[in-house]
């Protein structure tokens, strides 16, 4: 998927549609082979203006700050998702990245579930180009000239939406299972025919107390994700916690976690993976309901 993706956030998307509906294997594998290539440059880029992202942030906010808007005229609108995404995760702040262009700029906001982006922007409806998205996320074409008013707006009704709210990350748990379940006939199959998750439908949550990890290890090109796996019950599980690279999770210890289950397909192989959303060890969790969120809301980032 990123590979697919890399196309429209470095240049052109229509790469992308050519190798899904070409009936030439020659042709796919050339276009095939240009998406591998600009796969590693997309990640350097957006490695690069995630770091300028936090930089900025880190700089102009701190904890009272009910909104977090950054902009560099470098950065490809193609990647502003990504920014205002991982943005939003991190600092759980309604996230606002732009791109200014000349006399005109592009931006993406990515919200929570306290603070509906889209309507703000609907309530300033004739700053815009065009502007489009839901609740959580939205995107923007704005003269550059009207970017200064368009800030106030923004900062002025996350002020009045968000004061006196307490800006922590939650997780709504679903169930309180036994991984065991997710082997017994049809409940996995009934699981996956609720897809597609996203927005207004999103993927069963779940809360495994008393688990206990067998092997822990980092993964992925910076490290930042856990790859584990997981005993309960007398059965052992494959799990990753994406984005959760620095927490500790040592062989031997005890957890509650969090997470939602699915398949992992490889070298011709269906296997049940957990994918864990937060874990603590077992003494630190009092409310099974909430937990502080670890790990992305807006999806893995394979």
């Amino acid at each position: 998927i990123p590979r697919l993706n890399s196309a429209g956030r470095m240049s052109d998307p229509s790469v992308s549609l050519d190798l899904l509906t070409t009936e030439s294997d020659a042709v796919a594998e050339n276009i095939a082979e240009r998406l591998e290539l600009h796969n590693p440059e997309r990640r350097r880029v957006t490695q690069e203006s995630l770091k300028q992202a936090y930089h900025q942030a880190q700089e102009r906010y701190d904890q009272t700050s009910p909104i977090i808007i950054v902009e560099h005229p470098d950065w490809l609108p193609g990647i502003l998702g990504l920014i205002a995404a991982n943005l939003c995760d991190r600092f759980y702040r309604p996230a606002v990245a732009i791109a200014v262009e000349g006399e005109t700029s592009r931006g993406s906001a990515r919200s929570i579930p306290e603070f509906n982006v889209v309507q703000i922007l609907k309530d300033n409806h004739t700053l815009f180009e065009r502007y489009g998205g839901h609740a959580r996320a939205a995107g923007f074409t704005i003269p550059t000239d009207k970017l200064p008013l368009l800030k106030h707006q923004l900062q002025a009704a996350s002020v009045k939406q968000l004061d006196g709210t307490n800006l922590n990350p939650s997780i709504q748990i679903d169930f309180e299972i036994e991984p065991s379940l997710l082997k017994e006939t049809g409940n996995m199959e009934f699981i996956q025919s609720l897809s597609p998750h996203g927005e207004g439908n999103p993927a069963p949550i779940f809360l495994t107390r008393k688990a206990r990890i067998v092997t822990s290890r980092q993964v992925g090109r910076n490290k930042n994700h856990l790859k584990m796996e997981i005993s309960h019950g007398g059965n052992c599980w494959d799990a990753i916690a994406f984005w959760q690279g620095d927490t500790p999770a040592s062989p031997g210890n005890k957890i509650d976690m969090v997470y939602t289950p699915g398949i992992k397909e490889w070298g011709g192989r269906r296997t049940l993976q957990l994918n864990i959303l937060d874990f603590e060890t077992e003494h630190r969790i009092s409310q099974p309901t909430i937990l502080n969120a670890g790990a992305s809301q807006h999806g893995s980032p394979y």
